[in-house]
């Protein structure tokens, strides 16, 4: 989130890539708080099609940016 915050301080547009991985990571954490006795792989993009997997269940996450309109 600071990483975030230095760009909106220099207002400079946040990469779309940023936001992907963001959103990735942030569902990691929950099923992590969730899920605490489970292996929980965060990939991060590494593998086409499958960011994060819990057990042998493979997820991926679609980060949807809102625009103004």
């Amino acid at each position: 989130m600071k990483l975030i915050s230095l760009y909106k301080k220099s207002d400079l547009t946040i990469p779309f890539a940023l936001k992907g991985n963001l959103g990735e990571f942030i569902v990691a954490i929950e099923l992590l708080k969730r899920f605490p006795n489970h292996k929980i792989d965060y990939r991060g993009g590494a593998f086409p099609g499958i960011d994060i997997s819990v057990e042998n269940v493979k997820i991926q996450v679609k980060t949807q940016i809102k625009r103004p309109r």
